[in-house]
C-alpha cells in the first residue's frame, strides 16, 4: 500500500496490526536494517502487506507481480483506494 507520508505509513501499519493484519512498513526514516527486514518479511510472505511511501518503493524490486493500493490523504477508507496489478 502506498501512502503519501512517513507518518501515514507508520499509522497505517499500526492500524493494520490492531486489526490483526500482518503488515510491515518502509520509508526513508527507517534504518537500512529495518528496511531490509521489512522487504524480507514481505517477500517470504510473513507480512503480506507492505505499507510504503511512494518515493521509497519507487526503485525496489518486489517480485514478478504485486497488487498495489494507492491512497491519498483525502481518502478515508481503503475501499476508496486505487488498485493496480503490477
Amino acid at each position: 500500500m502506498f501512502v503519501e507520508t512517513k507518518k501515514g505509513a507508520d499509522a497505517l501499519e499500526y492500524f493494520l496490526h490492531q486489526e490483526n493484519y500482518p503488515a510491515s512498513s518502509i520509508h526513508g526514516d527507517r534504518s537500512q536494517r529495518e528496511r531490509e527486514e521489512a522487504l524480507k518479511t514481505f517477500r517470504i510472505g510473513r507480512t503480506p502487506i507492505l505499507v510504503a511511501t511512494a518515493v521509497c518503493v519507487g526503485g525496489v524490486g518486489l517480485g514478478d507481480s504485486m497488487v498495489v493500493f494507492a491512497m491519498s490523504r483525502h481518502q478515508k477508507q481503503l475501499s476508496e483506494a486505487t488498485v493496480y496489478l503490477i
